[in-house]
């Protein structure tokens, strides 16, 4: 593992912010951040070159794209200088991103066909990450890594929801008894899904988080409020990764106001997208991140009709929160959401106020304002003017900053059932009454690791409060780092 780095600063182009940062004595994260900074800026080819006449070991570099998850970010800067690349290094990454991309084609055909079935059974549902977080994002499925589907729904449909998944050869990755999934239903978040090849494909949710973090997102208003995307896929005729719809001129003028523009229409995609993606279809081939996997049944109809719909997703203002709590909750330990983060607000015509305003209400302006700072530190993307009087106001949350960069830097993996990780969530809380409720909630709300040690009859059920004070003083300390 490198020595902690020695931070030098790179200028900022945003008149009264704090410099960009870079990892002198850490070059490998360095070009990795660098792949996925702000490419819009003067500075960005110039910064990669140096960085690349640095002695590297490649070998540890690829492992840092595979642990943050950023194949598409670093090939897409990288392949525009391959006489400065190791051609062997430059393969890996172009057959990574080739595998991720055919990937992404598979999971939007199986997309398409979950929410048609959903659909059917009459279960309002909501993707939103995964394929749909791409397109919205970077205008294309395949400038993304991801590894599965995420869907919200109502609570009181997911009984239904269940069965429905079962029809289409989904199993839940537990099984609960009836009341004990009451329970569940109102203290946990989500269900995984798998088929008989392949863990964990789908997870449905009828909660951002777990009810003990105290963030309360209303999912009914995400249903009522959700915009809309066409979903689908560019031909992928040189095997190149694409630039994203959002550093166009079009765009850059969209995200400063100046009227909507006409949007691409995804819905025709090519033949040669098609053959790639049922190529791909792990009925073929091996992922990049999992044994060979056939293709639930059902999915290659959607690829011969065309991958292209259009589907509901959240609003761009809810988006923006969830994805910080999303990144808070997992401690930053992948660099690709941040860059989700930088992306989204550039590239949108966002109304800060409104977010501002619901991150007060749900107590979460520290974690909005911490993860727009780290976006701008590392990745260069600008601070709102009330992020800005945020960070004024708290002075802690640049504090917290110095911790997570290095946590980043270091690649450490923490464990969420630790003690060092219920500390950190509670620094992240600005009020003391959301910190209050979320250690009671910590202390006593049950969870599947309590309802699975020990089965209690339904009138001894509240003991499992008393299981969970018991399981929480044995847990362990912080996580791993990763080989470097």
């Amino acid at each position: 593992m490198a020595a902690a780095a020695e931070i030098r600063p790179v200028r900022s182009e945003a008149a009264n912010l704090p410099a960009i940062q870079a990892f002198a004595d850490n070059p490998e994260f360095d070009l990795l951040v660098a792949c996925c900074a702000d490419s819009s800026s003067e500075q960005h080819a110039d910064r990669i070159r140096t960085i690349l006449s640095r002695s590297l070991d490649w070998e540890r570099m690829l492992r840092l794209v595979d642990h943050h998850r950023v194949v598409p970010q670093v090939y897409g800067a990288l392949s525009s200088f391959p006489h400065l690349v190791p051609a062997q290094q430059l393969d890996a990454l172009r057959s990574r991103y080739k595998n991720n991309a055919r990937k992404t084609l598979w999971f939007v055909a199986e997309l398409l066909r979950v929410l048609s079935h959903l659909e059917s059974a009459g279960i309002k549902a909501l993707p939103y990450k995964g394929p749909v977080l791409a397109q919205t994002l970077y205008g294309e499925v395949t400038q993304r890594q991801f590894g599965d589907l995420d869907v919200l729904i109502l609570p009181a449909d997911v009984p239904k929801a269940k069965a429905a998944l079962l029809d289409l050869g989904y199993k839940p990755s537990i099984e609960l008894a009836p009341e004990i999934e009451n329970a569940y239903l109102k203290s946990g978040y989500e269900y995984s899904f798998s088929t008989a090849h392949a863990p964990n494909l789908l997870e449905l949710q009828w909660r951002i988080l777990p009810r003990f973090y105290s963030i309360d997102f209303d999912v009914a208003d995400f249903l009522d409020r959700a915009d809309e995307i066409s979903l689908g896929s560019r031909e992928m005729e040189d095997e190149r990764p694409r630039p994203s719809l959002c550093d166009t001129s079009a765009n850059r003028e969209l995200a400063g106001g100046n009227g909507p523009q006409p949007a691409p229409n995804w819905n025709e995609v090519s033949k040669n997208s098609r053959e790639a993606a049922a190529d791909c279809s792990p009925r073929r081939k091996s992922w990049v991140e999992s044994e060979t996997l056939p293709s639930p049944s059902g999915a290659q109809d959607q690829l011969r009709h065309g991958v292209g719909r259009t589907v509901r997703t959240l609003r761009p203002e809810d988006l923006m929160l969830v994805l910080c709590v999303h990144a808070a909750k997992h401690v930053w330990v992948q660099l690709s959401w941040l860059c989700d983060i930088a992306q989204l607000a550039k590239s949108q015509q966002l109304d800060w106020n409104a977010i501002q305003d619901e991150a007060t209400r749900l107590g979460i302006e520290r974690i909005l304002s911490l993860n727009l700072f780290l976006a701008h530190t590392l990745l260069g993307s600008l601070l709102p003017s009330q992020i800005q009087k945020r960070l004024r106001d708290d002075p802690s949350t640049t504090i917290l900053a110095g911790e997570i960069l290095r946590i980043i830097e270091r690649s450490t993996r923490y464990n969420t059932e630790s003690i060092p990780y219920f500390r950190l969530m509670m620094r992240l809380r600005e009020r003391w009454q959301d910190q209050a409720r979320f250690l009671w909630r910590l202390a006593f709300t049950p969870g599947l690791s309590e309802w699975s040690a020990v089965r209690l009859p339904k009138p001894l059920q509240p003991l499992y409060r008393l299981v969970r004070l018991s399981r929480l003083a044995k847990r362990p300390q912080l996580g791993k780092r990763i080989k470097g």
